[in-house]
């Protein structure tokens, strides 16, 4: 587009002037009148005005050609991308790992499905492979949370003791016995350090 005409540039003027003095009445109207404050709202609104035409009507700046850039770019830019992309895989795969520590068990495999996608052109995040690895291997990591439940479970009557008891703080063996049927020694023995 060409540069606008000074009749333009005035019209345009003229048409802010105009709104700021219908803006600047239409406050007065509603009160009392502050000369400063209509004197910097004409003047916003027509340097908004003035800046808003002329960036509409200028021209795009087009990058001037470069022959070495051109010569370079076809062998340069395939590495850069290739750098860009093994970048974030690494920032996404130290991530991944801190908030999946369970998932270094299967570190090696995870990572060989990461590097056949990025042979293939396809870099996922490791969120994604780490899900499809799962998916894949559901019963042996339902088996592994069965066993960590039924672990968690042992731990506690243990702690807890079979009676439902406060575990045994000194140390020993944490199943309880019944004290009718206990010796005098392993009453002795299970008072010692206690204090009354």
């Amino acid at each position: 587009m060409a540069d606008p005409t000074p009749e333009e540039i005035a019209a345009q003027q003229t048409a802010a002037q105009q709104k700021a003095i219908t803006d600047a009445a239409t406050t007065a109207a509603r009160g009392a009148v502050d000369l400063d404050a209509i004197k910097l709202a004409v003047s916003d609104q027509v340097t908004d005005s003035l800046r808003s035409f002329v960036t509409q009507n200028q021209p795009v700046p087009q990058p001037e050609p470069d022959a070495v850039r051109d010569l370079i770019a076809p062998h340069v830019n395939p590495a850069i991308n290739r750098a860009t992309v093994l970048a974030e895989a690494a920032r996404d795969q130290s991530l991944f790992f801190q908030l999946h520590p369970d998932a270094l068990d299967h570190r090696a495999e995870l990572m060989k499905n990461w590097q056949e996608m990025f042979n293939k052109g396809l870099p996922f995040q490791m969120d994604v492979i780490w899900n499809e690895y799962r998916g894949k291997n559901i019963d042996q990591f339902h088996k592994k949370m069965s066993e960590r439940d039924a672990e968690k479970v042992r731990a506690a009557e243990e702690a807890a003791g079979v009676s439902g008891g406060s575990p045994d703080r000194s140390g020993g063996s944490s199943a309880m016995k019944d004290p009718y049927q206990a010796t005098d020694e392993e009453l002795n023995k299970a008072m010692e350090g206690v204090a009354f």
